[in-house]
C-alpha cells in the first residue's frame, strides 16, 4: 500500500498550478492520498469547489481533515462547508462505519488487511491572530472507543491537522497531552500524520512509547515545499520525501530523502 501524505495546501483557484505536477504523481505513484488539513486559504465553498474539481481527476481514495484554514471564516464553521465537499465516504463493511467525521469528530477508514487509517477533527473558528486546535473531550471519548474495538494484532495509521505536543500558545493543540496520552497507551497506532507547522518532520518516537511521527511541511510553500510518499508493507515503511527547489520553485518535485523503519 502506497499514500501520498501532503498538508497545507491553501489553496486558491489562483495558485492551481502549485499543486498540478504534485497531483499527477500522486495520481501516478499513489494508492490513497491524505491530506492533512488547511486544504484551502479562507475556507471558502468557492475555493473547495475548485480543488474538488481538482482532486477528483486523480481518481484515487482520498481521506482529509480540516485544518484551522478550513474554518477560517464563522460562516463556514457554522455552515460545516468542509464536510460539503470532503467528508469521508464509508464502505458498508467497515466494522467502524458508525463514526461519522463529521458528527463524531473521529472516523476509522479500513484500508486493507490489518491497517485502518484513523481521522480527527481538532480544527475550529479561531481570531485572525491564532491558529490553535482542540483534542475535546467528544473528540476523546470517541477515539478512545473507537481503538478499544481494534484487536491487538491490528494497525493504525492516525491523520490530524495538528502536532500533540506543544508549538506555541497561538498554535498548539489545546489538551494535546491527553492525546499522547492516548499515543501512549494504544501501541497499534503506529504513524501520526500532520501538518500545520510547514516544517517537515520524521521522527521515529518508538523509544518513548509513541509512534513514527511525519509532518509533511507545506505543499503551497513557494520554496521548499514538501510532501511524502509512504510505502507500508508488513514489514515496515518506507518514506520518501518531495521537495521544491530552493530558488527556483519552477522545477520539478524531486526526490530528498528516503527513510526506511522496521515495525
Amino acid at each position: 500500500m502506497r499514500i501520498a501524505a501532503t498538508a497545507d495546501l491553501h489553496f486558491t483557484p489562483q495558485n492551481y498550478d502549485r499543486i498540478r505536477e504534485q497531483m499527477s504523481r500522486v495520481r501516478d505513484q499513489a494508492d490513497l492520498l491524505v491530506v492533512a488539513g488547511d486544504l484551502t486559504n479562507y475556507g471558502k465553498p468557492q475555493e473547495m469547489e475548485s480543488l474538488l474539481n481538482a482532486l477528483v481527476r486523480i481518481r484515487l481514495p482520498i481521506v482529509a481533515v480540516l485544518g484551522n484554514h478550513d474554518h477560517y471564516t464563522r460562516s463556514a464553521y457554522r455552515n460545516l462547508d468542509f464536510y460539503r465537499h470532503f467528508d469521508i465516504p464509508h464502505r458498508p463493511d467497515d466494522a467502524m462505519s458508525f463514526f461519522k467525521l463529521k458528527d463524531d469528530k473521529v472516523s476509522a477508514t479500513h484500508l486493507g488487511k490489518e491497517w485502518w487509517l484513523f481521522a480527527l477533527d481538532s480544527a475550529q473558528s479561531t481570531s485572525l491572530f491564532s491558529s490553535h486546535g482542540i483534542f475535546s473531550e467528544q473528540v476523546q471519548r470517541n477515539l478512545e472507543h473507537a481503538l478499544s474495538f481494534l484487536p491487538p494484532d491490528q494497525k493504525v495509521i492516525m491523520l490530524n491537522h495538528f502536532p500533540f505536543f506543544d508549538t506555541d500558545n497561538k498554535k498548539t493543540l489545546h489538551r494535546g497531552n491527553e492525546l499522547q496520552a492516548i499515543l501512549e497507551r494504544f501501541p497499534q497506532i503506529k504513524l501520526y500524520l500532520h501538518g500545520h507547522t510547514h516544517r517537515h518532520i520524521i521522527a521515529d518516537l518508538r523509544p518513548s512509547q509513541l509512534p513514527i511521527v511525519v509532518d509533511s511541511g507545506s505543499t503551497a510553500q513557494k520554496k521548499e515545499g514538501t510532501w511524502n510518499l509512504i510505502d507500508i508493507t508488513e514489514y515496515g515503511c518506507d518514506i520518501t520525501v518531495y521537495t521544491k527547489g530552493k530558488t527556483d520553485i519552477s522545477q520539478p518535485w524531486e526526490m530528498r530523502a528516503h527513510s526506511n523503519f522496521v515495525w
